[in-house]
């Protein structure tokens, strides 16, 4: 009978655990999609100020050249 007893309690701590690693799993791939989003707007946003930038050192930098002509 201990055997048994045994056997189910050593059966219900894996199965405890493997639904523990389902729930972890499950955060880990919820936080590296959010994580992944994260960097994609912040790289977008990134790029979106570093274009404008350009274009304003790019304009003034023409007006320059045109005054010392």
């Amino acid at each position: 009978m201990k055997k048994v007893s045994g056997f189910i309690l050593c059966l219900i701590i894996i199965g405890y655990y493997s639904v523990q690693n389902k729930k972890n799993q499950k955060l880990k791939n919820t936080r590296n999609q959010l994580a992944y989003e994260y960097n994609v707007k912040t790289n977008d946003l990134n790029n979106k100020l570093i274009y404008e930038y350009n274009l304003k050192e790019n304009s003034s930098n023409n007006k320059l050249l045109y005054q010392y002509k």
